[in-house]
């Protein structure tokens, strides 16, 4: 499996911060409009939506807010970029892929992407960081949440018919915290990563000033994609008072 050129790579970390804090900044948004909007009940797909457009207005205003700049900064390979990720756009093929496969069938929640002008091979020049949403907490009937992180949400970066982020360094997932405390939660996780032979996740920490958010990160192998991998998790407390409903009002969510 052919890594990341030595040379593009110092682009790589540049953009993946700045696609993570738009990420934090939209969660940390949704966890303020979360009792006012009931997010506490909403469904997997209906609160990726609310992130998605949180996510692209702060891209949005922070772009405006530097062509407004005066005098203007030199221009440089950020200014290009992109930051509102695609919502549930279908993997993109891999050069190493001969012909079409399954998981180009398959959709993350979101990605972001960044045209590397240093890439030596132009085949491999368009970089993307896949983001993977679920969320957390009591299970609501059959819906086990908290096994689906792992199954459904970490697991696709690593199992063939999804590989999610297959020719790339690095990846994230987003859990929607929606009941149960944190710590009972990461012990659910880390449990059923390790039953998968995954590798174990730090216990997360708050992110200081975000009290409702709260990150951690893990290095994942692969096999047929790019490894290790390393995953960042951002978890996002939703809870307000009152309860969580005995059924759940979304049914099955998608299974992408």
């Amino acid at each position: 499996m052919a890594g990341l050129n030595e040379v593009s790579i110092n682009l790589w970390p540049s953009f993946v911060e700045k696609v993570q804090d738009i990420v934090k900044a939209g969660l940390q948004r949704l966890a303020e409009d979360a009792e006012e909007n009931g997010f506490v009940a909403s469904c997997e797909n209906d609160l990726n939506r609310e992130l998605f457009f949180r996510m692209r207005r702060i891209a949005a205003d922070r772009h405006r807010t530097l062509l407004s700049l005066s005098p203007s900064p030199a221009l440089s390979r950020e200014h290009t970029w992109n930051l509102v990720a695609a919502y549930e756009a279908n993997n993109q093929p891999s050069p190493d892929d001969p012909e079409r496969t399954p998981r180009e069938n398959k959709r993350p929640d979101f990605q972001g992407s960044f045209l590397d002008d240093q890439a030596t091979d132009i085949d491999r020049s368009t970089r993307t960081y896949v983001v993977e949403c679920k969320r957390l907490g009591q299970p609501i009937g059959a819906w086990i949440f908290n096994t689906n992180y792992v199954a459904q949400g970490v697991g696709r970066y690593i199992a063939k018919s999804h590989l999610y982020g297959k020719d790339d360094a690095g990846g994230g997932m987003i859990g929607y915290i929606q009941s149960m405390d944190i710590d009972t939660i990461w012990s659910d996780i880390d449990h059923n990563l390790g039953s998968a032979g995954i590798t174990s996740l730090p216990k997360l920490s708050p992110i200081s000033g975000s009290p409702a958010l709260h990150v951690a990160s893990h290095e994942i192998i692969r096999s047929d994609a790019s490894s290790p991998f390393h995953l960042h998790h951002t978890w996002v407390d939703l809870r307000v008072s009152g309860t969580q409903p005995a059924s759940d009002p979304c049914g099955a969510e998608s299974t992408e």
